[in-house]
């Protein structure tokens, strides 16, 4: 690491059980098929993009349902 700085620790991605959709992506958030947190909107509206804390960005309908 450059200038004696650490690299900030790693944590790995969550994931989801299941395959993604072969060929077709589902209407409303690609992952609502296989999603355990997935409610009413999911199904049928795409979940905007918006700041989920510092340097990251999330799609999901929970972000916004005070959930």
């Amino acid at each position: 690491v450059r200038g004696g700085a650490e690299a900030p620790p790693k944590t790995p991605f969550a994931t989801i059980a299941g395959a993604p959709p072969a060929g077709v992506i589902p209407p409303g958030c690609p992952f609502h098929p296989r999603c355990a947190h997935a409610f009413e909107p999911c199904p049928e509206v795409v979940p905007a993009l918006v700041d989920a804390g510092p340097a990251h960005r999330a799609a999901c309908h929970l972000l916004g349902a005070g959930r």
